[in-house]
């Protein structure tokens, strides 16, 4: 009898804004990713996860400090310096066609912001899954027409406490991080910052890089020119 050919395993893209969606008081930030596959085993998703905390990792108050970014990149989670997540977003679907599991980690605000992208990746096939910390103040109707697409949604926290054991039937999945510590085949860098157009050979050039006179002059003016569009945003208001 001819052997069956094994499916390719399903990817699951983790895209952590991690600027809108801290890691909270109190939790160990080596925890996060084996905490994250854990939320996923246990919500039948299985395959290879890999983790990106992307955000505004300098010149923000909630900017993580070197110590955190040094302990998420040494459990395998990839680093992005960036304003939003959309573009990078893009890009991976681009790369990875469905089926293919995404989810997004990230403030209400982003999230209702990405409402036509998150539309478009679940007509196209992709498996939608979402945390936020909190919700935002915004009628019921409007959110349960915004989460009717996805698979699974958590409150930050709940996530990160979701360490309850895989039942005995759900003990094959095989859900599991895949460590981005080194530069991929393909060229990619887990250490890159949009803004500057940097992609570091190891985590040392990336910190490095993110106190350097160039990024600090490149943050100091992307900031400046946010200002700008929310002033004028609101007078049009």
């Amino acid at each position: 009898m001819q052997e069956e050919e094994e499916e390719e395993e399903v990817k699951t893209l983790v895209w952590w804004n991690i600027s809108s969606c801290p890691i909270p008081p109190g939790y160990d930030p080596r925890q996060v990713g084996p905490r994250i596959v854990s939320a996923l085993m246990n919500s039948k998703v299985s395959g290879p996860v890999t983790i990106t905390a992307i955000g505004r990792l300098t010149h923000d108050p909630n900017a993580p400090d070197n110590d955190v970014l040094r302990e998420l990149s040494s459990t395998g989670v990839a680093l992005i310096h960036a304003e939003e997540l959309q573009t990078d977003l893009s890009e991976w679907t681009e790369r990875n066609p469905p089926p293919a599991n995404i989810l997004l980690i990230s403030g209400p605000t982003e999230l209702e912001s990405l409402a036509r992208t998150l539309y478009g990746l679940d007509i196209d096939g992709y498996t939608l899954l979402l945390s936020y910390p909190q919700r935002h103040p915004a009628p019921d109707w409007l959110w349960e027409s915004f989460l009717s697409g996805v698979y699974k949604e958590w409150l930050w926290k709940s996530l990160l406490d979701d360490m309850d054991s895989v039942s005995a039937v759900d003990k094959k999945l095989t859900t599991r991080l895949v460590l981005q510590d080194k530069c991929s085949e393909t060229g990619e860098s887990p250490w890159s910052c949009s803004m500057c157009d940097f992609a570091g050979q190891s985590f040392e050039d990336f910190s490095t890089h993110l106190k350097s006179d160039n990024h600090t002059h490149n943050a100091l003016e992307t900031l400046k020119m946010v200002d700008v569009v929310k002033l004028n945003q609101f007078k049009a208001s």
